[in-house]
């Protein structure tokens, strides 16, 4: 595999630009949201649902992770509901999250959801660390031309609406890491369709496969694809850092009592790279 390349998708167009060497890599697919795209679902938010993050409501259940959040968007009913789970993870900007390539984009011959928020912290309706948006999105080309589960990552920069804060510097963030060895105990929190609140568990992820990780708990309906995979967490502050998010094996598995993730390794980590850059 050659360099890391920039490739931008723009109105449904896919170019691949010639990296330093005079190669082409076909591994990375970038999509800048544009603005109707993104308003769509944040326009459904409105003051009475956000609240400033230096007065989180007592109603915030306990063990919740600002760092993690739902994903909304507008149905076929014109109701914007949440169907994804994501994470802030750690980036220059401190803008970036990270969830399944499966929810930000459909897979081969399917297209990018954009019309979605991300609400960290997401409570009972609330929104108590402010709505964000995507500007950009960036997924693995083996997703975008034959739905590879082992590619199964999604990485989107976002901005928030209504504001000029970075999401990081509201909610803090896990770090990133790649290779890591297994198995390993993580925390994986997300939201299923059903519930307002986080589920979070703490167990233990193994090698399912060569490019695949399991972990058994129960309850992780669907909803909660994306939910972040969080290893060496502080108990104080909550973070840790991230290794990988349901999805992958079964689309994160086809029963609520064993979740799958793509295994974070070299891919994965370029990947992260150009979504930082």
């Amino acid at each position: 595999m050659s360099a890391v390349t920039a490739v931008t998708v723009l109105a449904g167009s896919f170019f691949l630009v010639s990296d330093a060497a005079g190669g082409t890599d076909p591994s990375q697919g970038v999509h800048q949201v544009s603005e109707a795209e993104a308003n769509e679902s944040a326009d459904q938010w409105d003051a009475s649902r956000t609240v400033s993050p230096t007065s989180v409501p007592a109603a915030v259940p306990n063990g919740l992770n600002p760092v993690v959040g739902a994903l909304f968007s507008v149905d076929a009913n014109g109701d914007n509901s949440h169907f994804c789970s994501g994470s802030v993870v750690h980036s220059p900007a401190g803008n970036l999250v990270v969830t399944a390539a499966h929810c930000l984009h459909d897979g081969a011959g399917g297209r990018y959801n954009t019309k979605i928020t991300f609400v960290p912290g997401y409570h009972d309706g609330q929104a108590p660390f402010g709505v964000w948006e995507p500007v950009r999105m960036v997924v693995a080309q083996g997703w975008l031309s034959s739905s590879d589960p082992d590619l199964d990552v999604g990485f989107m920069t976002v901005r928030e609406v209504g504001g000029s804060r970075q999401v990081e510097d509201v909610t803090g963030a896990n770090l990133f890491d790649a290779n890591h060895q297994l198995p390993t105990d993580v925390q994986v929190s997300g939201y299923p369709d059903e519930s307002d609140r986080q589920l979070s568990c703490r167990e233990s992820a193994v090698r399912f496969s060569s490019y695949q990780m399991r972990f058994s708990c129960p309850g992780y309906t669907d909803g909660t694809s994306g939910s972040p995979w969080v290893t060496n967490r502080d108990a104080t502050s909550g973070l840790g850092t991230v290794i990988g998010v349901i999805g992958g094996h079964d689309g994160g598995g086809d029963t609520a009592d064993v979740s799958y993730s793509t295994y974070f390794d070299e891919d994965i980590a370029k990947l992260y790279e150009l979504a930082t850059a």
